[in-house]
């Protein structure tokens, strides 16, 4: 849509970046396609989800299964048939909360101390010592 406009309880805004980031911050859950980034933005906001993947997308069916496991609400399509489970969905769903612990200084520490390990194991390669590269990285 070009225009932001409601109807009855649904609003539909254009397509923008900064609107779109504040909807989502202040909203309470999000139905959408089953991809992969906006979900686990939602989770990670501690939103509610309901997802719907797109058909012929393997890789949204993927998405939607694994999901599934984590006890998001997944539907197959947009339609009437599916009222009553997004109409539950909106009333008493919870969102499912998700821990994505921050283990990247760790795994990197972890991976350039093998990959000074295997430098120095070839002898044509300067050495190093896995402080200097800490150092230089942290």
């Amino acid at each position: 849509t070009k225009k932001s406009f409601q109807q009855k309880n649904i609003q539909f805004h254009p397509i923008e970046n900064d609107h779109f980031l504040s909807q989502i911050e202040s909203c309470r859950g999000v139905l959408c396609g089953a991809g992969f980034e906006l979900p686990a933005e939602v989770m990670y906001l501690g939103k509610k989800l309901m997802v719907i993947p797109m058909r012929g997308q393997f890789e949204q069916l993927c998405n939607a299964q694994a999901l599934k496991r984590l006890k998001v609400k997944s539907i197959p399509a947009l339609d009437i048939a599916y009222y009553r489970t997004i109409h539950l969905w909106l009333q008493f769903e919870s969102p499912v909360m998700v821990d994505y612990p921050d283990t990247l200084r760790n795994d990197l520490r972890k991976v350039l101390v093998e990959g000074v390990q295997l430098i120095q194991q070839n002898e044509s390669v300067k050495p190093l010592t896995s402080l200097s590269l800490l150092r230089y990285f942290f």
